[in-house]
């Protein structure tokens, strides 16, 4: 029963009229969510700007020669036919 009136609601929430569904008032904390949604935003920049760095520093390392450049990319790998 309590999961019917969840889904559907009282029957105070509709009018004698019609169909029609009373409003709930909307809450007055939208500033503080806007704030929390610019603070999150910020720190995702921050740590996408953070992994960014690291990643660019990473020297290029073959496993093959040790040279700079990725091992798909060895010299030694291509095959002359």
């Amino acid at each position: 029963m309590a999961a019917n009136t969840q889904q559907f609601g009282y029957r105070e929430d509709y009018s004698r009229e019609g169909n029609t569904r009373r409003i709930n008032e909307v809450s007055t904390h939208s500033t503080s969510l806007e704030q929390q949604l610019q603070e999150t935003n910020q720190q995702v920049a921050a740590l996408i700007d953070l992994f960014n760095a690291n990643f660019s520093s990473v020297p290029k390392s073959c496993g093959i020669c040790k040279q700079g450049h990725y091992a798909d990319k060895c010299p030694s790998l291509e095959h002359t036919a």
